[in-house]
């Protein structure tokens, strides 16, 4: 392509003018691992629909804390996910906590424990990534990584209209994240 145009969390690599801000997925992962293992975690469990781009750099930097942290493909659809989860509960609660790549398949997750009266985080923790709004005002409310999705937008336009202008900057940005310690995770 020839005009200038900013990835929103992409995963491509090719010459051309572009920027891709990304959050800091490896040390959001290595953020959550941390804390995690504070708290008492030894055996965790990450949930992710796939293994490439963000949700990769998620579980590896996890992983880095905590080496034998475990990943579980779980199906993009809400349905089967459910019937997913049933059929793996028992395999799924020999862990002490679950990582999951986002807030949303975190808080999916809390909803099917809470349907087979699973408590969260008395008999299994749980812990998001993106700090979504819904995270906070969830029950119990959600420990996550917090990445600043109006920052990267504003910096996105930003980053366009001087490319637009000619400027040119590193292939990719990589924005901070933070971890939000809220209920969903006890210590063990």
């Amino acid at each position: 392509m020839h005009i200038p145009f900013v990835i929103y969390d992409g995963c491509i690599e090719s010459a051309g003018n572009f920027v891709n801000i990304e959050a800091d997925h490896f040390g959001g992962g290595v953020q959550a691992g941390q804390y995690l293992r504070n708290k008492g975690h030894k055996n965790v469990l990450c949930i992710s629909d796939n293994a490439v781009c963000m949700d990769k750099e998620r579980f590896l930097g996890l992983k880095s804390q905590l080496p034998d942290a475990e990943l579980m493909m779980i199906p993009m659809e809400e349905n089967r996910r459910i019937s997913f989860y049933k059929e793996h509960i028992k395999e799924i609660l020999k862990y002490t906590a679950v990582f999951a790549v986002s807030d949303h398949y975190a808080m999916d997750f809390i909803r099917f424990a809470r349907s087979m009266d699973i408590p969260v985080p008395e008999e299994i923790s749980v812990m998001g990534f993106d700090d979504v709004k819904e995270s906070g005002r969830f029950f119990p409310p959600l420990t996550t990584i917090r990445q600043d999705s109006e920052e990267r937008a504003a910096l996105a336009l930003d980053i366009l209209m001087r490319l637009r202008a000619g400027e040119s900057f590193d292939k990719k940005v990589k924005l901070p994240v933070s971890l939000i310690e809220r209920a969903s995770v006890r210590s063990v």
